[in-house]
């Protein structure tokens, strides 16, 4: 209904890529959520959810085509989650060298 109607909205999904406790990898046959924005007939944006600056720059331009009139916008925002879902979830689940990793991706 939202591109339909050219709704001036825009979907902002925040993907740490986990799920509780199933990684999103082994949770769906495309990982890549973006990629359903174009699916259903609206534009589907892919950033770095780390970078402030690279989100800033990607809601101006969704906000930009909303208001054009250009209708909705899916922004999937990928993220690294450190610590585990809630108090019940002791993140188990994760090689421990992943973390170190991730950090150390951010740092370069």
């Amino acid at each position: 209904m939202a591109t339909l109607w050219k709704l001036p909205i825009i979907f902002v999904v925040e993907n740490n890529l986990w799920a509780i406790g199933m990684s999103h990898l082994r949770s769906t046959s495309d990982p890549q959520i973006w990629k359903k924005g174009p699916a259903f007939g609206m534009s589907g944006v892919h950033v770095d959810g780390m970078d402030v600056l690279k989100v800033s720059e990607v809601a101006k331009e969704a906000v930009g085509r909303a208001r054009r009139g250009e209708g909705p916008t899916l922004v999937e925002c990928e993220t690294y989650r450190f610590r585990g879902h809630s108090l019940a979830d002791p993140d188990e689940l994760r090689d421990p060298g992943e973390q170190f990793e991730a950090l150390l991706g951010m740092c370069l």
